[in-house]
């Protein structure tokens, strides 16, 4: 984060990360084989494939993404669920907790 947008965005988007309600989910078979199949639909890496997996497994509402470039780059394609910059969830104040 730090070498793409500069020490501030990536001290910022920490803050916002150590305060967001993040759950672990183990990768199961299951997961890793959607996540090869997600690497060669979405032409991702497996570390890619394997958290959009697990995202979609852990039947999250969206997805959020550190990388603004590589989000509009290749993240908008998803159909399978909604993803976001963490830079998109500052500008739209969605706040960590993600109430609803």
């Amino acid at each position: 984060m730090m070498r793409n947008y500069g020490e501030k965005e990536a001290l910022t988007q920490h803050a916002y990360l150590k305060h967001a309600p993040l759950k672990m989910h183990p990768t199961t078979d299951e997961i890793a084989k959607e996540a090869g199949l997600y690497r060669a639909k979405y032409c991702f890496s497996l570390a890619n494939g394997i958290i959009l997996a697990t995202a979609i497994s852990a039947n999250a509402d969206f997805l959020v993404v550190g990388d603004k470039a590589f989000h509009d780059e290749k993240w908008n394609e998803i159909t399978e669920i909604k993803v976001l910059s963490i830079s998109d969830c500052l500008h739209l104040n969605i706040p960590p907790s993600l109430e609803k």
